[in-house]
């Protein structure tokens, strides 16, 4: 089972293109409350300012920078912000000379709406910057650059949606980049997927998490004894077994609660409770909120234009 996707997919994962812009001289602010976002330098060279009190990261062409869930930032050709600050929203009603731009970026969202709970999200560096000259020349994302680059700088018909692809690509190249640099790192999510005997009981765990599991159940995944296994996982996960699986069942049902009208008694069951009592129960303790609740202020929350 492919992990990385299963989380992804039972966040509420939804992606867009921001567009590729093309500027002579200018400053774009990129709010990031609800989303992961990156960007790619195709020509020229950028500045993402971060606030008063961080100095600017510089990007230079192939260069990549991904910011995680809440990092406010903007975009500028300069240095220094000296001038107007453009909100993203305004920006398409500027006037732009890509004949004489500076700098020509590509930018991806990937909004995760309703605050996700999954370990692996917490782990998430605030900044990532993947410099161009630093990759290996075999390095998937440094030939997805080239590519992406190339098929902005034609611009021919289904480039829109040939450019959206390769961001979705390099999305989730980088989302592998940060799993395998966080895998050395004890009781991460990214550590404990990468124990072989753990990884077993997890897969077993994400492929069916309505079943009523037991911890003897998931020792014999991992092949070792009941005492074993549950130390085993704690030391690498930094979670118990069974909490894990509260974490999971309650991420399947913001994601039920949010995009399908299935009651809570129905939600209740798809992911594993007997009740929709004991399933309130933990479903509130995990984020805050009783299931109707969420789902009353999901609802409320589509009419948000932003909201993908």
């Amino acid at each position: 089972m492919d992990l990385l996707d299963d989380l992804f997919k039972y966040s509420g994962l939804r992606s867009r293109l921001l567009g590729y812009r093309s500027l002579s001289k200018a400053s774009i602010e990129f709010p990031c409350t609800k989303s992961i976002g990156f960007h790619v330098v195709i020509q020229g060279e950028a500045f993402i300012h971060r606030g008063s009190k961080q100095r600017p990261i510089a990007l230079k062409r192939g260069d990549i920078a991904l910011m995680s869930r809440g990092c406010h930032h903007v975009i500028s050709t300069e240095e220094k912000l000296t001038g107007k600050i453009t909100p993203l929203s305004d920006f398409d009603k500027t006037i732009t000379s890509p004949a004489g731009s500076k700098l020509t970026i590509a930018s991806g969202v990937y909004q995760f709406w309703n605050s996700p709970v999954h370990p692996f999200f917490a782990e998430m560096p605030e900044w990532l910057v993947l410099h161009h000259d630093d990759m290996d020349t075999f390095d998937k994302l440094q030939s997805l650059s080239s590519l992406l680059s190339e098929e902005i700088v034609k611009s021919e018909p289904g480039s829109e949606r040939i450019v959206q692809s390769y961001l979705d690509v390099m999305f989730s190249l980088i989302m592998r980049k940060i799993v395998k640099q966080n895998s050395s790192k004890k009781q991460t999510w990214s550590h404990a997927i990468h124990e072989s005997s753990i990884r077993k009981s997890l897969d077993a765990l994400h492929a069916d998490v309505s079943k009523n599991w037991s911890l003897d159940e998931l020792a014999k995944h991992a092949g070792i004894s009941r005492a074993g296994f549950a130390l085993k996982f704690k030391n690498a996960m930094g979670d118990t077994p069974l909490h894990y699986l509260t974490i999971l069942r309650v991420q399947f049902a913001m994601e039920l609660l949010s995009t399908t009208d299935m009651n809570v008694e129905s939600v209740a069951f798809k992911v594993g409770y007997k009740d929709a009592f004991n399933f309130s129960k933990a479903f509130k303790k995990v984020t805050g909120l009783p299931p109707r609740e969420f789902r009353l202020r999901d609802i409320e929350e589509r009419k948000i234009a932003w909201r993908l």
